[in-house]
């Protein structure tokens, strides 16, 4: 099943609901055998929080009991190089990846991934391709919400942390 469009972060890893709800489901295979999903993170770098708050995220919902029977999870960074994060992409695929989550760096970066039936999440960066669910914040949302918070503590402290 594909989705065109932003989703909320909350919702974005419900990619879960993309793929069957047991890895060898709608194959002839033994269902009573335990087969998990192949699940890569493709980070573009990491050396700031907001990477590694995404990653430790990532990892975390995978050790989930929901999760942790379901899903093996491995993480690739390309660092800055699109053409580094689509051999990536592509090599992933070819390992039989079922999901990945994307920081792209470039918004093509997952063409062979959907060619393939890959279930593709983008954070914090926008994917072109109709197949990728784009996971983003409302910003004006944020922003306001921020707003609002300085305000309120500016009214009642000297100093605000």
């Amino acid at each position: 099943m594909s989705r065109t469009g932003r989703v909320h972060a909350r919702e974005s890893f419900a990619i879960n609901k993309s793929l069957p709800l047991h890895p060898n489901e709608g194959s002839e295979g033994d269902a009573s055998v335990a087969v998990k999903y192949k699940v890569y993170l493709s980070m573009s770098y990491v050396g700031n929080d907001c990477q590694t708050e995404a990653a430790y995220m990532v990892k975390a919902m995978t050790a989930t009991p929901a999760l942790k029977d379901k899903a093996d999870l491995e993480v690739q960074v390309a660092g800055t190089d699109a053409l580094t994060q689509i051999q990536q992409i592509n090599s992933l695929v070819q390992a039989g990846a079922k999901a990945i989550v994307i920081y792209p760096i470039s918004p093509t970066a997952i063409k062979n991934a959907c060619s393939k039936g890959v279930v593709v999440a983008a954070y914090e960066g926008e994917v072109t391709e109709p197949c990728a669910h784009n996971v983003t914040i409302d910003q004006k949302q944020a922003g306001t919400v921020a707003a609002k918070w300085l305000v309120k503590k500016r009214s009642t402290a000297k100093v605000i942390c």
